[in-house]
């Protein structure tokens, strides 16, 4: 019955986009590891023009109360460290998963990541299969927020 009612991602949607995404932990592709970034450095290694991340920290314009904010970072905290207690940043089974993915993707990077180097671009379109990469200039982690272009070409591969 299970079985029966699987439905495979290809199923549901033709294309896929990642962001940055993490998990491969190769060790030629370290990024900085963001529970040991002190609060106040962390806009700028989520975006190259630390003036872009600011807005969703406290002060900023984008940014929620200070007491949700603090919450919300306490959350992701909690659900991080959970991740890493068995694996680090990443599953040693990632890769050879990645391989199953039967959508087009599209895998979006900036260019000045510090989170994620944007050299981890090419593994993850190497082992997914219909993927290609677009490597976005002068942006950090926070490629959308930083080039509202990167968001007219992720529409554009959307519509196919």
């Amino acid at each position: 019955m299970a079985a029966e009612m699987a439905v495979v991602a290809g199923e549901r949607f033709a294309r896929l986009v990642l962001n940055a995404p993490a998990g491969l932990n190769h060790p030629d592709h370290r990024g900085a590891d963001p529970t040991k970034v002190a609060p106040q450095d962390l806009p700028g290694y989520l975006a190259h023009r630390t003036e872009v991340a600011a807005r969703y920290f406290p002060g900023g314009s984008l940014a929620p109360p200070p007491k949700q904010f603090i919450a919300a970072r306490e959350k992701e905290a909690k659900a991080l460290s959970n991740i890493q207690k068995a694996h680090g940043m990443g599953h040693p089974n990632l890769g050879r998963w990645l391989s199953r993915i039967p959508n087009e993707t599209l895998i979006v990077w900036g260019d000045r990541d510090r989170v994620a180097l944007a050299s981890q671009a090419e593994l993850w379109a190497n082992a997914i299969p219909k993927a290609r990469t677009h490597i976005v200039p002068g942006v950090g982690h926070f490629a959308m927020q930083e080039d509202p272009a990167c968001v007219a070409a992720i529409g554009d591969f959307l519509a196919g």
